[in-house]
């Protein structure tokens, strides 16, 4: 049986879920290890909320005074999802951008690390991405568009796809990166509910993630497979779906503190 886990981004000192533990070496610099799917990652400081499913880190949320969205509230829906197990967030604005990561257990192809193909190959794969997105209609209107391919620092390739909500009751738009490692499948996201949001500037968000992040390579794990043969892509496509879509738990909750800056304006 395949087996996700939402990873988390957000810890400070110990370890704050059985995936997760951190290392501080800086004032700006957190750097967060999960054993479990081979991962480290570096956190930019440019997030301000960081909330896991025990408590928060950084800024405290509950600052903000929104109503229903506290502290309590947050790590209760975390707690509430099987797959949810941290928020990472800022405000832009008047909505908030929340980066995360998706992980599949890949147990049926021998695919390998993405960075052993050729450029080729890896752009069919981002390709068959897309074009894989249009049989996927179970999480509302959602629409995928590859955008390339992106090398982070340690040359490690991201298939880069926009994804884009029109569901009324879930607007949004959604930077992914996708590799694979060992077999399994790596989703990075930024997403916004704010229906001006610049991609490029969700890019560069998720781009410092994957700059930032680090794996855990085994050596026996051989890239022989071809990827466009003897892969589900539904399978892998629908779960980035899945990412994408009910990855994070905020919703909304951007146009809760637009209006919520109303009101403050309003009793001055």
């Amino acid at each position: 049986m395949k087996k996700l886990f939402m990873t988390s981004m957000a810890a400070l000192g110990v370890a704050t879920t059985v995936f997760s533990s951190v290392s501080f070496a800086a004032e700006t610099e957190l750097t967060l290890s999960f054993p479990e799917i081979s991962l480290q990652v570096a956190i930019p400081q440019k997030y301000e909320y960081v909330i896991d499913g025990k408590q928060s880190y950084r800024e405290n949320i509950d600052e903000l005074q929104i109503d229903g969205f506290g502290t309590d509230d947050v790590i209760s829906m975390i707690n509430s999802s099987d797959d949810s197990f941290f928020e990472a967030l800022y405000v832009d604005g008047d909505y908030f951008v929340e980066s995360y990561i998706y992980y599949l257990d890949n147990e049926d192809e021998e695919i390998g690390q993405l960075k052993d193909y050729s450029e080729d190959e890896i752009d069919d794969f981002g390709a068959e991405l897309e074009s894989t997105m249009e049989d996927v209609d179970d999480y509302g209107d959602i629409s995928a568009t590859y955008e390339g391919v992106y090398y982070n620092s340690k040359n490690e390739p991201y298939i880069m796809l926009e994804m884009v909500s029109e569901n009324k009751n879930d607007e949004f738009i959604n930077a992914c990166l996708c590799t694979v490692v060992n077999n399994d499948f790596y989703y990075f996201y930024t997403k916004s509910y704010d229906p001006d949001a610049d991609i490029d500037d969700l890019f560069e968000n998720t781009k410092s993630l994957a700059d930032g992040a680090s794996f855990s390579y085994d050596s026996s794990i051989k890239s022989t497979a071809k990827l466009k043969s003897g892969i589900d892509w539904n399978q892998v496509f629908s779960k980035a779906a899945v990412g994408a879509c009910v990855g994070a738990v905020i919703g909304g909750v951007g146009s809760v503190i637009n209006k919520k800056k109303k009101k403050d304006a309003e009793n001055q």
